[in-house]
C-alpha cells in the first residue's frame, strides 16, 4: 500500500492529536499549537482543514476539562469551608467520573478512528468542530 504525501500528513496529524492527549493526561499540558503551526506550513486546503479541526478539537477538550475542574475544585473548597463533606462533595467527585470517561473515550477513539479512516481512503472529520471549520469556508 503506497500512501500519498497528503495521506501521510493527515495520519501524522491524527497521531499528533492522539499523542497530545496522552501528554495532556500525563503532564497536564496540551499540544494544540502544533496543528496550528502545521496549518501555516502546508498549502493544501484539506490538510489545513484537518489541522484546524485537530487544534479546535484539542482546545475544546482542554477547555472542557479546565472549566469542569474549576467548578469541581471550587465546589469542594466551598464544602470544605462549611465543613460539609458528606454528600455534596462526594456527589461532585463521583459526578466527574462520567465526564472524564466520555472525554477519555472521545480523545482516544477520535484520532484512532481518523487514522483508520485515512488508511481506508475515507473522509474523516472531528465531531462538533468540523461544523465550525466548514462554516467559515
Amino acid at each position: 500500500m503506497i500512501l500519498s504525501q497528503d495521506k501521510n500528513i493527515k495520519l501524522v496529524i491524527h497521531a499528533i492529536t492522539l499523542l497530545s492527549f496522552l501528554a495532556f493526561f500525563l503532564f497536564g499540558n496540551t499540544l494544540f499549537f502544533i496543528p496550528l503551526i502545521l496549518y501555516f506550513v502546508f498549502k493544501s486546503q484539506s490538510i489545513k482543514e484537518m489541522n484546524l479541526e485537530s487544534a479546535l478539537f484539542q482546545f475544546g477538550v482542554w477547555l472542557a476539562v479546565f472549566l469542569w475542574n474549576f467548578v469541581v475544585i471550587r465546589t469542594i473548597m466551598l464544602s470544605l469551608l462549611h465543613i460539609d463533606l458528606s454528600t455534596n462533595s462526594l456527589f461532585v467527585i463521583f459526578g466527574t467520573i462520567p465526564l472524564y470517561t466520555i472525554l477519555l473515550a472521545a480523545v482516544i477513539l477520535g484520532p484512532l478512528k481518523g487514522i483508520l479512516y485515512e488508511l481506508q481512503n475515507k473522509e474523516f472529520h472531528y465531531p462538533i468542530v468540523s461544523r465550525w471549520v466548514h462554516r467559515t469556508k
